[in-house]
């Protein structure tokens, strides 16, 4: 698929993962279903989105000093605060309702997050497991909300609603997470020349073709399946409610009004002396720990706003590094690197596809290089490793070792797959200098 086809996926995905925080704000803020109001809330994500994406792409290409670097990565991490606050002021001065900012909101901030995280990311990284998990979250805390209005059309709405794109969800999901797989399993094989293991494509149009026939049965079933998740729902409330109420007063049967009752929520008073009772110790007990963990605590939240404060660091590789370099800290010690020297020498004997086994030769031939009285720098290439090799190894390797870096570069960089005889020189090679 095409990269900014996915890439668009990716960004759907995410703001389809705030749908609950609009059905939510919509059931309960406002009693009632309405498609205008979902276009004008999402018309308020989408700026959040477009915010952050902004103050992300210029916290990060804005080519700042040292010092000023930290001060901007954090207005840029919190730069939420400035659209919050406005869009608050505006539904206050409008006198809007408050479950625009009550229920909504939440979900701004998050979509904010979401486009400052997703600067410069591809469509892997930008649509995560951790969207899924928050639309998981939001979902069911915008079922129980809805149950608690005792509307059941309101609810029925709501349920199918939230089914519907659990459904779309699934889909997009699948079709993300299986491209990521192809396109990882294509780097890390043949050399980047495309070579697919045996069954992917198949596996994957299977799989999304399963998912679309769930998505299908949730558009066909919705109702049931909505009946029996609020019927799960009811006895959780049921059971809620029996540990407020007193068992003396029996709990009054729920009462269907004409009138919409959306906004109105029953909060339960109860006058259970046990239940209060068990409430003060707790509350006693979290004052307690308080006080006598407040260092730690102290010591934690500090920890967790500290990377507010933090430039991120992007390393720099040399052109000769290899995924396979186990011995390139020049701090690790002697009996370190000869542990590391055995693990890949067992890893280049146990290779069988031969551009990995290759790269593993290579990185061998580079720690037994870094033992000798030439040993390599970061900053050298393969030529500098070419001769060194020959200085180091002159009485070992009469005929040099022009043939195996060539080689290297061409299975390295230039994606070519060695051949038995090239892999035999190779090991030839190993041998003399003893490995």
């Amino acid at each position: 698929m095409h990269e900014r086809i996915l890439s668009a996926l990716a960004v759907f995905s995410q703001l389809l993962a705030l749908y609950p925080f609009v059905v939510l704000t919509d059931g309960i803020g406002f009693g009632e279903f309405v498609w205008w109001h979902y276009a004008a809330m999402y018309g308020v994500i989408g700026a959040f989105y477009c915010f952050g994406r902004l103050l992300g792409s210029w916290a990060i290409g804005g080519g700042f000093s040292g010092k000023v670097k930290p001060v901007v990565m954090f207005i840029a991490r919190t730069g939420f605060v400035l659209p919050a606050v406005l869009f608050c002021i505006v539904c206050v001065a409008a006198d809007l309702h408050t479950g625009l900012y009550l229920y909504l909101l939440p979900g701004c901030i998050a979509a904010y997050y979401g486009g400052y995280l997703s600067t410069g990311k591809g469509y892997s990284d930008i649509f995560t497991r951790g969207w899924f998990g928050a639309y998981f979250v939001a979902a069911i805390i915008a079922a129980l909300l809805l149950g608690f209005t005792r509307d059941k059309a309101l609810v029925s709405s709501g349920m199918i609603q939230l089914c519907a794109s659990f459904g779309v969800m699934i889909i997009a999901s699948a079709i993300l997470t299986n491209q990521t797989n192809i396109d990882i399993q294509t780097r890390q094989r043949g050399g980047g020349r495309a070579v697919l293991p045996k069954g992917t494509r198949s596996y994957n149009a299977w799989l999304i073709g399963a998912v679309g026939a769930l998505v299908v049965g949730l558009c066909l079933f919705t109702k049931p399946v909505a009946e029996g998740i609020m019927y799960l729902i009811k006895l959780l409330l049921k059971w809620l409610l029996s540990l407020a109420h007193s068992g003396d007063e029996p709990e009054p049967e729920d009462v269907i009004s004409d009138e919409n009752n959306g906004g109105a929520i029953d909060y339960p008073v109860g006058d259970n002396i046990l239940a209060q009772l068990l409430w003060y110790l707790f509350l006693a007990a979290g004052v307690f720990l308080a006080i006598k963990f407040r260092r730690q605590i102290w010591g934690l939240i500090k920890e967790v706003f500290s990377p507010l404060f933090k430039v991120p660091v992007r390393e720099e590789q040399a052109p000769f590094v290899d995924e396979f370099s186990a011995s390139a800290d020049t701090r690790a010690s002697s009996k370190e690197l000869r542990r590391n020297e055995r693990e890949l020498l067992k890893r280049y004997r146990r290779e069988t596809d031969p551009v990995l086994k290759y790269r593993a030769g290579y990185e061998l031939f580079l720690i037994r290089l870094g033992g000798s009285a030439f040993p390599r720098l970061p900053t050298d290439t393969t030529t500098a490793h070419n001769i060194k090799g020959d200085k180091a190894f002159a009485a070992r390797l009469p005929g040099g070792l022009a043939g195996m870096v060539s080689v290297y570069d061409r299975v390295r960089y230039g994606g070519e797959v060695p051949d038995g005889e090239e892999l035999e020189q190779l090991d030839r090679i190993l041998r003399q200098i003893g490995i």
